[in-house]
């Protein structure tokens, strides 16, 4: 199943992968990131995984970015910003903040 939905992110397909805990999840979505230009965008409620994927990430030099909830709202701008203008490769967004980022007035 993880080839089938690495080669669908390949191909910039929208995917929606429903795995079990140690299937795999997380090279599915950071696989294609690699291989690619642009940003991965994963959305996940789960904020110490967030964190430790993309820890693990920025240790390889990868341009990683997680916005899990609690920021303060002028810290927005900037994560949009960094975001929009394509400084990252991996954006990682809990479904709160995801939404904080779409109803705010960046």
């Amino acid at each position: 199943m993880q080839e089938e939905i690495i080669l669908a992110a390949g191909k910039r397909r929208d995917i929606l992968a429903l795995l079990p805990t140690g299937g795999g999840k997380s090279l599915c979505f950071q696989i294609p990131v690699l291989l690619q230009e642009g940003i991965g965008i994963v959305i996940s409620p789960l904020v110490a995984l967030m964190e430790d994927q993309v820890k693990a990430l920025q240790k390889k030099g990868i341009k990683a970015l997680a916005i899990a909830g609690g920021y303060l709202s002028r810290s927005w701008t900037h994560y949009w910003i960094t975001v929009s203008m394509g400084i990252i490769n991996s954006f990682t967004c809990h479904p709160n903040a995801c939404s904080r980022i779409s109803s705010s007035s960046v």
